[in-house]
């Protein structure tokens, strides 16, 4: 077999792999957005291209934000703290807004409107034990909600 020849069989295998992977991924991910399918739903899945365990590395949205080194939003920024995201956002002045959903350590992310995720809220971001952000890409706000139960808001820095 020719160098040429093994090369391309190898990045073939790989190509393959990563596609089981990805299926796996979306299969698992399928699973966590349940609760949208149940309730009839509209929302797009779409990959997130990111590996988030930093999520500041997650993507250029991101940078309107200020965030720790543990990837959480800053507390100096985001004092805010509650055990409700209904403390920390006025939720008529944003229900039409479509939102983005994103969840630490996922390979997909949702853009469902704002009024719809509230019906499943607490299913998709409260129940599922990891770090999941909502991001608006018009009103430029984010909302974490915190493994250990707290929930965060942060609007967008200034822009310099």
């Amino acid at each position: 077999m020719t160098p040429d020849r093994k090369a391309e069989l190898i990045i073939k295998r790989n190509d393959e792999a990563r596609r089981k992977e990805r299926l796996l991924a979306y299969t698992n991910f399928k699973e966590l957005i349940a609760p949208l399918d149940c309730k009839g739903i509209s929302y797009i899945v779409s990959p997130t291209e990111l590996e988030f365990d930093n999520v500041r590395s997650a993507s250029n949205i991101f940078d309107n934000f200020e965030f720790s080194d543990s990837g959480h939003l800053c507390s100096e920024v985001s004092p805010e703290k509650s055990e409700s995201w209904s403390r920390l956002i006025d939720f008529d002045k944003y229900k039409d807004d479509w939102v983005f959903v994103y969840w630490k350590g996922e390979s997909f992310c949702i853009s469902i409107k704002f009024s719809d995720l509230t019906i499943v809220m607490e299913n998709l971001c409260i129940d599922y034990h990891w770090d999941s952000y909502i991001f608006n890409p018009v009103s430029i706000w984010l909302i974490e909600f915190h493994h250990d139960g707290w929930v965060s808001y942060q609007p967008s820095r200034p822009q310099k």
